[in-house]
C-alpha cells in the first residue's frame, strides 16, 4: 500500500475529533491526536485485506503513547466486473481453416490503486505506561468504506476479431491485397529519412520503409526503398523584381552606369510542386528486390519561407562617352538583314526598358519562329557573331522565363532548336582568332537551350548540342590565353557550365539519357581539361583570381554523379566506380591549379575550396566532410565538425539549450527569455502541469541558429544532414527512443540587421512543446487531415497571440462568400496552401479561446496525448464533430461580428505593426 493512498483514506474519513477520555471507547476519531508512523498490509484471502496501522501520540495528553490499529477490508461481495477495463494488444494476423483473421488479445483488468467498494471493521491495541492493551470498543462494528486496489487483477481474457478475408490460391487476401500507393502511408512507418537538395530548392527525398507490424503490407514485403523527387513549378509564379543600389564603372572610355537586380518569388508565396514516386520492395517470402508499381506524379502546394531567386542580371541604366554623349545608341544592332518581326524582338530587348522581359509581352510560337527565321537570315550572311544573333538569343531567354516553354508547339521547339544547332555548326562563329562577340552568342545560345530542355519536342532534337557543348569547351581551353579574364567569354563559359549541369539533370529523362550517355566521356573529358588550363582560375582586373569557373566545374561533376546514380540505382557498384572517377579528375584539377593545403594562393582561396570540397562537392555526391580525413580527398581539404562551425553554446535552462555560429551573450540571454516566457504561457494556457505525454523522452531542445540564410544553406545539410530549402526547421526525431535529440534549426535574419532576428524563432519553438506536451508519438503519428490545423494553428496563436499580422491580413483579404467553413479548416491538409493551413488554422484556435469554447480546446489536447492511438483519434474527432455541428455558424458570425472589426481597429497600433509574424 503506497503512503498517497493511505493518506487519502484518512482524508476521505469524516472530521476527526478529540477524545474525551482514555477509556472511551475507541474510534477512527480518535487519530487526531496521533501521528501515522507507518503502514503495511497482507492479503488474508481472495477478497480480504488487512492494513496495519502504526500511530505515535503528539503529545503526552494523548490516552495512549502509541496505537497499533489493524482495519480489515472485505470486498467478496463487490462487484468487480463493472470496474474493470478492457485493454487490447496490437493487431495480430493469424490464418484458422482457409481464413486470414485479423485480432488483437484482450485482457479484463482492473488496475493497481482503483478504488473499490468495500466494509471494514478496526480493531487494535494501545501503549500505556509500557503495556499494551486492546482498545476499548474493538472490534468497531462494519462500515462502508473504500479500498485502493493492492495489485492490478485480470478477471479474464478474450480475443478481438476485427475482420477476416478468405485466402486465395497463392495464400492472399484478393479482394484487399495491398499495393504500394505514394500518397497513403498508413499501413507504413519511416525508418530513414535522406532528403538532397539543389539550389536552394528541395530535389529529392530517399525514404526507408518498414510495414507496420499486422498490417497488410507487413504480409507481403518487409522493407521498401523510395526516392520522391520534387519538381518546383516556379514558371507558373509571377515573380516580383529586387534592384540594388545604383553603381559605376569603367570600361575603355565608357562609363557604364548600372544596377543588379533580381527576379524573386518572395516569402510567403504558395508554389505548387510535382512529386512523383519510384523504388523497389523486398519481399517478405525473399528473393530479391521488386520494383514498387508504376506511380503517377501528384501536385502539392508549398510555402516558400525565404526568398528565391530565379535570375539575377545586370541592368545597365546609362552609358555615356568621354565626351559625356549617351554610348546606348549607336551600340543598337543592325537590323537590315532581318525581317520586321525579327527587328521588332530585336529592339524590345534592347535598351532600358526592354519590354520583351514584361510578364504581359505576349510570348508565343509567332515570336519564336521570328527568332528563327532572323536567326537564319544572319547565319545566311555569314554572320554568326553580328550583335542581332544576341539579342534573339536573348529574347528567347525571356520567353523561357516568362512561361513560354510549357505553351510553344513542338513543331516550333524543333525549329528553334534546329537553328541552334546550325549556329555552333557555322565555321565563323569560333574561328581561328577569339571573338569576344563569340562568347557573348555562347552565352545567350547556352542560356537558351537550358530552358528550352524543358520542352519535350526540343529536348529530343538537342542530342547534336551535347557534341557542341564540347566543341565550344574545348575551343575555350585551346585559346585559354586570349580569352581569359575577358567578361563575354566568362559569362559563356559560366553558362556552358551551367547548360552542363541542366544536360545531366534532364539526363534522367527516358527521352534524353541516351543523347547523354553518348557524350558522357567526352564531357567529362571536357571539364577535366578546362579545370587543367588557366581558365580555371579566372582573371579579375586587379589581377587577380577567381574560383567561380573552378566551382562550377565542381558543380558539373556532381550532376554528372547525381545523373549516373540514378541511371544505375540497380547497380550501386557501377555509381560508385564512377564517383572515383570523377574523384579523380577533381584531385588532378586541384594540383594542377595549385588548390590544396600549402599551394601557392591566398590562404582564404584555399579556405574556400576546402569549404567548397567539403560542403558541396562531397555533400552532392553522398558523402560527408569526414571524406577529407581518410580516402582520396585525405588532407586536400578540412572536415566540417560541429565544434569549429558552432562554437557557442550556451544554456538557458534545463528544457533548452543554444548552439549557434556566432551569438554574443546579450542575444543569447535575449533569446532564452522569449522563448522562456513563450514556454511558460504554453504551459498556462494549455493547463499540461508541465507533464509530457507518454513515452516522450525529448527532455531538452537543442537550438542551433546559423548566422544567416546563406550559412543554413551551407552548413546544415553537411553537419546534420537535414533539407536547408526552407526558413529553419524542427526535428522531432523518433521521441519514444532513449537518448533522441530533438533540435530546432534556425538562422539570422540577416536581412533585418543591424537589428537582431532569428528567422521563426517562436513558431518553431511551439512545435517543440506541441510535440513533447499535446501530441503523442513522433510527427505523422496522427493523420495529418486531422491535426494540421492544430499544429500549425496553435504555432501561430501561441507565438503572435492576438496580432498575427501576416495571417489575419489575410483573412481579411478573403471575400466573404469565399471564406472556409469550419470543417474545411478541420479538416485540411498541408497540400492545400498556406493561407489555410496558418492563417485560417490560427483562427480557430483563436475562436475557441476568445468566445469560452476553452474547454473544448482543452479536450482536443487532451484527446491527442492519449498514447493508445484509436482512442485518441475517437475522442479528437468526437470533439471535432460537436464542434461542425454545434459551432459552424457562430464561428463565421464570430469572423465578421468580432475579429475582423477587430483587426480593423487595431493593426495599426504599435503592438500590432510590431508583430511582422517572422518569429
Amino acid at each position: 500500500m503506497n503512503r498517497s493512498g493511505t493518506g487519502w483514506l484518512l482524508l476521505a474519513g469524516p472530521l476527526l475529533l478529540a477524545t474525551s477520555s482514555a477509556q472511551a471507547n475507541y474510534s477512527p476519531n480518535d487519530w487526531r491526536q496521533y501521528q501515522l508512523t507507518g503502514e503495511s498490509s497482507r492479503q488474508l484471502a481472495a477478497r480480504i485485506t488487512e492494513i496495519t496501522y502504526e500511530l505515535k501520540a503528539r503529545s503526552s495528553n494523548a490516552p495512549y503513547q502509541q496505537l497499533r490499529v489493524y482495519r480489515r477490508f472485505d470486498w467478496q461481495s463487490s462487484d468487480l466486473a463493472a470496474l474493470a477495463e478492457q485493454q487490447c494488444g496490437e493487431p495480430q494476423l493469424k490464418v484458422d481453416a482457409g481464413w486470414q483473421i485479423r485480432f488483437m488479445r484482450c485482457e479484463d483488468r482492473i488496475p493497481a490503486g482503483k478504488l473499490i467498494p468495500a466494509s471494514s471493521y478496526d480493531f487494535g491495541y494501545g501503549l500505556k505506561q509500557g503495556r499494551w492493551e486492546q482498545l476499548a470498543g474493538t472490534p468497531t462494528a462494519q462500515r462502508q468504506d473504500r479500498l485502493p486496489l493492492p495489485q492490478a487483477i485480470i478477471l479474464g481474457q478474450s480475443e478481438r476479431e476485427l475482420d477476416r478475408c478468405e485466402l486465395n490460391a497463392r495464400g492472399r487476401c484478393a479482394e484487399s491485397e495491398w499495393h504500394y500507393q505514394p500518397q497513403d502511408w498508413q499501413q507504413l512507418q519511416v525508418l530513414e529519412e535522406t532528403p538532397s537538395e539543389r539550389d536552394g530548392r528541395l530535389e529529392q527525398i530517399f525514404f526507408r520503409l518498414q510495414p507496420v507490424a499486422g498490417s497488410q503490407a507487413a504480409a507481403q514485403v518487409s522493407e521498401i526503398h523510395v526516392w520522391r523527387r520534387y519538381q518546383w513549378l516556379l514558371d507558373q509564379l509571377t515573380p516580383q523584381q529586387e534592384c540594388d543600389e545604383p553603381q559605376e564603372r569603367k570600361e575603355g572610355s565608357n562609363t557604364i552606369r548600372y544596377r543588379i537586380c533580381r527576379q524573386v518569388i518572395p516569402a510567403g508565396s504558395e508554389v505548387q510542386v510535382t512529386l512523383q514516386d519510384s523504388g523497389y520492395q523486398y519481399p517478405v517470402a525473399g528473393g530479391e528486390w521488386q520494383p514498387l508499381p508504376e506511380s503517377k506524379e501528384w501536385q502539392e502546394s508549398r510555402v516558400l519561407n525565404r526568398p528565391i531567386v530565379l535570375a539575377s542580371k545586370e541592368e545597365q541604366l546609362e552609358c555615356r562617352r568621354a565626351n559625356g554623349r549617351l554610348c546606348s545608341e549607336p551600340e543598337q544592332p543592325d537590323v537590315d538583314l532581318l525581317d520586321s518581326d525579327a527587328a521588332k524582338l530585336v529592339a524590345d530587348v534592347s535598351g532600358q526598358n526592354s519590354p520583351a522581359w514584361q510578364a504581359d509581352y505576349g510570348h508565343d510560337d509567332a515570336k519564336l519562329m521570328a527568332v528563327v527565321r532572323g536567326m537564319r537570315a544572319l547565319l545566311a550572311a555569314n554572320q554568326p557573331t553580328h550583335p542581332a544573333m544576341d539579342k534573339l538569343l536573348y529574347y528567347v531567354r525571356a520567353h523561357n522565363y516568362h512561361g513560354g516553354v510549357g505553351k510553344e508547339s513542338d513543331q516550333v521547339a524543333r525549329a528553334l532548336a534546329g537553328v541552334m544547332i546550325d549556329l555552333l555548326n557555322h565555321p565563323l562563329l569560333l574561328g581561328a582568332e577569339p571573338q569576344d562577340q563569340a562568347g557573348t552568342v555562347l552565352e545567350a545560345w547556352s542560356v537558351a537551350a537550358q530552358g528550352q530542355l524543358g520542352q519535350a519536342a526540343f529536348r529530343q532534337s538537342a542530342a547534336p548540342m551535347l557534341a557542341q557543348l564540347n566543341q565550344a569547351l574545348g575551343y575555350a581551353v585551346q585559346h585559354a590565353a586570349q580569352i581569359n579574364g575577358h567578361k563575354p567569354w566568362a559569362d559563356g563559359l559560366f553558362e556552358l557550365l551551367n547548360l552542363v549541369d541542366q544536360s545531366a539533370s534532364y539526363g534522367q529523362q527516358a527521352d534524353f539519357s541516351a543523347a547523354v550517355l553518348q557524350q558522357e566521356a567526352a564531357l567529362r573529358q571536357s571539364l577535366l581539361q578546362l579545370g587543367l588550363s588557366e581558365l580555371a582560375l579566372w582573371k579579375q582586373r586587379d589581377g587577380s583570381r577567381d574560383l567561380f569557373i573552378f566551382n562550377n566545374i565542381l558543380d558539373a561533376h556532381s550532376r554528372l554523379y547525381q545523373m549516373m546514380r540514378y541511371l544505375h540505382h540497380t547497380s550501386p557498384d557501377k555509381a560508385i566506380a564512377y564517383r572515383q572517377q570523377l574523384d579523380r579528375d577533381v584531385i588532378a584539377i586541384m594540383r594542377q591549379q595549385g588548390l590544396i593545403p600549402g599551394g601557392q594562393h591566398p590562404a582564404a582561396m584555399l579556405e574556400e575550396v576546402s569549404l567548397t570540397l567539403s560542403s558541396y562537392y562531397l555533400t552532392y555526391t553522398d558523402r560527408t566532410s569526414e571524406a577529407c580525413i581518410s580516402g582520396e580527398f585525405a588532407g586536400l581539404c578540412t572536415p566540417i565538425r560541429m565544434e569549429d562551425i558552432l562554437p557557442f553554446e550556451h544554456t538557458c535552462s534545463p528544457t533548452l539549450r543554444l548552439r549557434a555560429q556566432d551569438l554574443t551573450q546579450a542575444q543569447a540571454e535575449g533569446i532564452c527569455r522569449e522563448l522562456g516566457d513563450e514556454e511558460q504561457r504554453f504551459h498556462q494556457q494549455m493547463e499540461t502541469g508541465w507533464q509530457p505525454v507518454a513515452d516522450d523522452h525529448n527532455e531538452a531542445l537543442e537550438l542551433v541558429i546559423f548566422n544567416s540564410s546563406a550559412d543554413w544553406g551551407r552548413y546544415g545539410s553537411a553537419l546534420f544532414g537535414v533539407s536547408t530549402d526552407n526558413g529553419g526547421i524542427y526535428i522531432e526525431g523518433d521521441p519514444a527512443r532513449p537518448g533522441n535529440q530533438a533540435r530546432f534549426f534556425a538562422y539570422e535574419a540577416e536581412w533585418k540587421r543591424p537589428a537582431f532576428q532569428v528567422w521563426n524563432l517562436r513558431h518553431e519553438y511551439v512545435h517543440y512543446l506541441d510535440g513533447r506536451f499535446n501530441q503523442y508519438g513522433s510527427f505523422g503519428h496522427y493523420p495529418l487531415n486531422r491535426t494540421t490545423w492544430w499544429a500549425e494553428g496553435i504555432a501561430e496563436y501561441i507565438a503572435h497571440g492576438q496580432c498575427f499580422a501576416r495571417g489575419l491580413d489575410n483573412v481579411a483579404n478573403r471575400p466573404a462568400n469565399q471564406r472556409p467553413t469550419l470543417a474545411a479548416i478541420l479538416h485540411l491538409d498541408y497540400d492545400q496552401g498556406g493561407e489555410m493551413v496558418y492563417s485560417w488554422s490560427y483562427t480557430v484556435h483563436r475562436f475557441l479561446n476568445d468566445t469560452g469554447r476553452g474547454a473544448s480546446w482543452l479536450a482536443l489536447a487532451q484527446a491527442l496525448r492519449n498514447p493508445d492511438r484509436q482512442q485518441a483519434m475517437s475522442d479528437f474527432e468526437g470533439e471535432l464533430d460537436r464542434l461542425i455541428a454545434d459551432d459552424s455558424d457562430a464561428y463565421q458570425a464570430w469572423l465578421a461580428r468580432d475579429l475582423l472589426p477587430w483587426w480593423q481597429a487595431n493593426k495599426e497600433s504599435d503592438a500590432c505593426k510590431g508583430n511582422d509574424s517572422a518569429h
